[in-house]
């Protein structure tokens, strides 16, 4: 509950929180996190003006209640897992995470520049060990 606090503090203000309450907003930054497939930068949201994707159509945020607000943000993570077709090298990074207890990493890869996010200071051993072993097989399938 704490995280969340802290999460929506960052991003709504206290008229927000009061309106719609932390727990709300805290899945309103799921969903928009889940559509980008990144972690949301530390800017203002309007929930006023914001729509989210119910089925086939485009609803605003503050129609919805809390129980369909986490219904479209399950429907919506399971949803980009199935479909994501992110660059193979990716793909194969996070199924490595996955295997170690990591799959909470956020994976990007833009031009040459590889971002990891979302990592807990409790995982930083556990990723070292993902990333080696992940190198370790990114050498064996290199052409000599």
């Amino acid at each position: 509950m704490l995280r969340d606090s802290v999460r929506v503090a960052r991003h709504f203000n206290t008229e927000h929180e009061k309106k719609h309450g932390v727990r709300k907003l805290a899945l309103l930054i799921d969903y928009l996190e889940a559509e980008s497939g990144a972690e949301l930068p530390r800017a203002s949201v309007d929930p006023a003006r914001t729509k989210v994707d119910v089925g086939n159509k485009r609803v605003p945020f503050a129609t919805l209640t809390f129980d369909e607000m986490r219904d479209v943000v399950l429907q919506k993570k399971r949803g980009k897992e199935k479909t994501t077709k992110g660059a193979p090298g990716v793909r194969a990074l996070r199924e490595s995470f996955g295997g170690h207890g990591l799959g909470n990493v956020a994976v990007q890869y833009r031009g040459e520049r590889w971002s990891l996010g979302r990592i807990e200071e409790r995982q930083f051993a556990d990723l070292g060990a993902a990333l080696t072993a992940h190198a370790k097989k990114l050498e064996k399938t290199k052409p000599r």
